[in-house]
This record gives C-alpha cells, structure tokens and sequence, in this order.
C-alpha cells in the first residue's frame, strides 16, 4: 500500500497529497495503542494548525502595518474585505482577499498532509472558526466567509465554484454582501455532501456554516429592517468606497 495516494486526474489537490498518520504507522510498524495514539496526536495536530492559520486575520495585519489603525474600529468594525475597501480601498480588499483565500486553502492541504480525509475534515471547520475568533487578535476576527471559499477549492473545484457564482450573482442582484455571503454559507455542506461525499467533512462543513451564519447575525437584522448597506460592483471596479459590512 502505497502512502503517496493517487487519484483519477479529475480529483481535487486535496485528495493526492501525504498522509502522515498513515505514514508513521505503516513505517514504524505500530501497535494498535501506539496507533490510536499517533491517530489523536494528528487530530491535535490538525486542529492546532487550522486554528492557528485561520487566527492570522490578514484584515487586521494589513490595516495596521499599511494604514496605521484597525479595521476593527472603522466602518461597520468587522476585520473582513468589504469594510477594507469601504475604508482603504480596492488594493487592501484584493489583498485581504487573497491572503484569506490562502490561509483557507493551506489549511486544509496541512489536514490532509498530517491526517488524511479526516485531517482536512477537521481543519476545513477550525481555519473559519480561528477567522472569526482568532487567537492572536482577542477572538475578534473577520466573518469567514472568504476562508470558506479557500476551503471549499481546496475540497473539491465543483464545491467552490458554485459557491462563487452564487455568491457573485446574489450580490450583483441584491446589492447586499451580506445576502450573498449567508446564502453561500447554507449552501456550503450541501455542496460538500453532494461532491465530498464524506461524513466528516459534512459534518464539519455544518458546523462551519452554523459559525459563518452566527457571524453575520446583525447583518441579518439590519437585513430585516432594511438598512444593510447596498454595494456596488461599479463602485469596486472605479475604486470608490462605500459604505458595507461582510
């Protein structure tokens, strides 16, 4: 058995990278309580890495080292891509885009490199949970949404690319980040369970969609009460900010 996996071409990074767990086991010629026991090490490991990832918060890093305060206390105070263009414009968005695209994206690559299927599994939940409470920044962190975008790519291209267009059309339709953001989010783990097809990963993909939705709880009041600010594609692409929350 061959520890280096191998799938059809059509099969997602995600699911033919290193599985370190299995390696250790298979190469140490472990015992049964030796292996359960590198099993929750790797567990440990991969919570530990997700969480650590997701804790980053390249919204709040950026609008410190770049523009000399916190994203956190401007605009709508969330540390997310649409407050940073509403504050610093289209170049920090991109940018804090990018970098939390990434950040959810490696880590569930890491899951997989040290826990196989259920390493990705369990740092597909832990990176958007360390987004929106992150360690280093006082549990005060973004939204996740963005993250989940890196996650679902890195689960399979056929989770993340509906999720995008869904996202890009509920916006474009409504003018409201935060629709587009709460619909992707509902759809995230039936995505997951129609293209995954594990139960780990759906179950983790749940709970990651409870968190995001948590998240965007006064978004949905102001939603409610119609006072969500609109966003405009035409304004993004001409550089104007405007007012928002995501």
């Amino acid at each position: 058995m061959s520890v280096l996996l191998t799938a059809a071409a059509d099969t997602s990074v995600v699911h033919r990278i290193w599985n370190l767990v299995d390696w250790l086991i298979l190469q140490c010629g472990l015992s049964v309580n030796q292996s359960i026991a590198v099993n929750i090490v790797g567990a440990i490991l991969c919570i530990a890495a997700a969480y650590l990832l997701g804790s980053i918060c390249p919204a709040i890093l950026i609008s410190k080292r770049f523009f000399g305060s916190d994203l956190r206390e401007l605009g709508s105070k969330n540390a997310g891509m649409h407050n940073a263009f509403c504050a610093y414009g289209r170049g920090a968005a991109i940018a804090i885009f990018f970098a939390e695209f990434v950040l959810g994206y490696i880590s569930v690559l890491a899951g997989r490199f040290i826990w196989g299927f259920n390493g990705s599994a369990i740092a597909s939940f832990f990176v958007i949970f360390g987004n929106i409470f992150p360690l280093f920044h006082r549990l005060r962190g973004g939204k996740g949404v963005v993250t989940m975008l890196g996650v679902a790519l890195a689960i399979h291209p056929f989770v993340f690319l509906p999720l995008l267009l869904i996202f890009l059309l509920a916006v474009f339709a409504t003018k409201l980040v935060a629709f587009g953001s709460m619909a992707i989010s509902l759809l995230f783990p039936l995505l997951v369970n129609a293209f995954a097809n594990l139960g780990l990963h759906v179950a983790m993909a749940v709970f990651g969609t409870a968190f995001l939705l948590y998240a965007h709880r006064e978004n949905f009041k102001r939603i409610q009460a119609g006072k969500e600010e609109k966003f405009f594609f035409s304004a993004f692409f001409q550089n104007d900010r405007n007012g928002g929350d995501t």
